[in-house]
């Protein structure tokens, strides 16, 4: 006699052993750098202007610190910070402070600004018969990072003096 509890099982064994295998979703390898403009002055300088308009872009996003380190550059600290906010940067991203460095007292001032950039890990090519195990979505997570306009803020805060 014919067992029809295990003819009913044969077909379900043969669907499933006949399954495609999914490979896991794994994320991209990611290297953060921050890229940092920097320029050092006394005045007057044409430099400035050229300064603050080729970077004007990432002033706005990330703000800016501007050092003094005599009288005059204090002074001529406050004047742009002032016309920076005429420009329509948040009072709150432009930082003063003086500086310190014994190096650059022969500078009235140094403006700096810090962008940051991505870089990720090149994807792999697909061959005819690597389908299976080529790791699905690197060109997209890729992207996804190379596109993002504060990558930082993606990053965890593992270090006690992160704000």
């Amino acid at each position: 006699m014919i067992n029809w509890k295990l003819l009913a099982l044969i077909p379900v064994i043969a669907v499933t052993g006949c399954a495609e295998h999914v490979n896991e979703r794994s994320g991209s390898n990611v290297d953060v750098y921050p890229v940092t403009y920097s320029l050092a002055l006394t005045k007057p300088s044409p430099f400035l202007n050229k300064f603050i308009d080729s970077h004007f872009s990432v002033i706005l996003e990330h703000g800016v610190s501007i050092k003094w380190y005599s009288y005059t550059g204090k002074a001529w600290a406050k004047q742009i910070r002032k016309e920076l906010t005429k420009k329509g940067v948040d009072s709150s991203s432009i930082h003063l402070e003086a500086g310190m460095n014994k190096d650059d007292d022969r500078f009235d001032i140094s403006i700096s600004t810090t962008n940051y950039t991505t870089q990720v890990t090149q994807c792999g090519y697909y061959g005819v018969g690597d389908v299976e195990d080529t790791p699905s979505g690197c060109y997209v997570e890729n992207s996804r990072w190379a596109s993002m306009v504060n990558p930082q803020k993606m990053l965890t805060k593992t270090s006690p003096d992160a704000k």
